[in-house]
């Protein structure tokens, strides 16, 4: 079954590699070091005020899928390009 493609930002419906049952995944979100760094600047060149608004864009997002079964990580996905999957 070939779901990396399918990777994004909701849950999927796909056969966990590890334990071998079909699952729906559940979705992690975390800030890109992208984020991180333009936040950091941002907050530095408006003295504190607007670093939050990098925060608000899906953009800057990296969303993990694991297995709702046996917890192991399936596959990541960013709007930036990057795509990682457990084969």
């Amino acid at each position: 079954m070939a779901f990396s493609t399918a990777m994004g930002q909701r849950e999927l419906l796909v056969v966990c590699p590890k334990c071998e049952r079909p699952t729906r995944t559940m979705v992690y979100k975390h800030p890109t070091t992208a984020a991180w760094i333009l936040g950091a600047c941002v907050c530095v060149l408006t003295l504190g005020l607007c670093g939050w608004v990098v925060f608000k864009y899906g953009k800057f997002y990296y969303y993990a899928h694991f297995c709702r079964e046996c917890k192991s990580f399936i596959g990541g996905f960013s709007r930036q390009g990057e795509i990682d999957c457990v084969k």
